[in-house]
């Protein structure tokens, strides 16, 4: 299980480096509404990557039919285009807002509504999932239609994460309540997550994430902080050793003609290509 908190405007001055600390492993950050982008999102997703923390992002629901849905998604996605290959967990669509509770709104519209959305995040490259509570899974949309084909994150608060929700939909993230985190003023919406997202996501070539290749070493070779022999030298791997890296990445070494590739894990780890080879 991993601990994530969600973030918006409310959130401000976030020290994510504490929220790691803190044993915070993701953090899903709103990146808006139709027309609208959450003034403190860019601020959230570069400063939660700069931590090292896991980042999803939701996006609060306000269209009203489904052309305009899809208008909202491709917003979402645009918001999303300075993260591309960062966003490692869902995009998610949060729809609870009181107007879809009025008589011009009925199941079949608000589930359409919330399909157009999560059909246009998934074609245009990225996860989609949705955020939702028991009650509006039960009552406003059409059930059938989410649960089993789309993943679930769920907001049924106990308000305690040792005390289990009786609610079960299969759901992959739960909402547990809000809690105290370092690094936060005030209390944050908490939630356990019980998959491992990025490995997921990434074997679905989903979110535009770069894609692993585990190999074994022929020879020994240095880890350097650049793709360069004149890089810093952060250790070495023997012969023999499996290690990962990341696809894509071959930077050539003008000095020594070398060609160089990520290790994956960590940005500024690469080792030479032919050791690999």
């Amino acid at each position: 299980m991993i601990k994530a908190i969600d973030v918006s405007y409310c959130q401000t001055d976030v020290a994510y480096r504490a929220v790691k600390q803190d044993g915070i492993g993701a953090v899903m950050a709103r990146n808006g509404y139709l027309g609208k982008k959450d003034v403190e999102f860019d601020k959230h997703v570069r400063n939660a990557l700069a931590a090292g923390l896991d980042v999803g992002s939701y996006t609060y629901i306000l269209s009203e039919t489904t052309d305009s849905a899809i208008r909202e998604a491709l917003q979402t996605v645009k918001r999303l285009e300075p993260y591309k290959g960062s966003i490692n967990y869902p995009v998610f669509a949060d729809i609870e807002d009181n107007k879809y509770l009025t008589s011009r709104f009925n199941k079949k519209i608000r589930t359409d509504i919330l399909l157009a959305f999560l059909e246009t995040i998934n074609k245009e490259g990225y996860y989609p999932a949705v955020y939702i509570n028991p009650s509006w899974l039960e009552c406003y949309v059409d059930k059938t239609k989410i649960q089993g084909r789309y993943d679930i994150w769920l907001a049924a608060w106990t308000e305690n994460p040792n005390k289990p929700t009786r609610y079960d939909y299969g759901q992959t993230m739960w909402q547990w309540g809000t809690g105290k985190v370092n690094g936060i003023q005030g209390k944050v919406d908490c939630d356990i997550v019980y998959c491992d997202y990025p490995r997921k996501i990434r074997g679905l070539r989903k979110n535009f994430l770069p894609q692993y290749k585990t190999v074994t070493l022929a020879y020994r070779a240095a880890i350097r902080s650049g793709p360069s022999q004149s890089a810093r030298k952060l250790g070495v791997l023997e012969a023999g050793t499996k290690c990962v890296f990341v696809d894509k990445t071959d930077t050539k070494d003008p000095a020594t003609g070398n060609i160089y590739v990520q290790l994956a894990g960590g940005k500024n780890q690469w080792i030479v290509k032919s050791a690999i080879q």
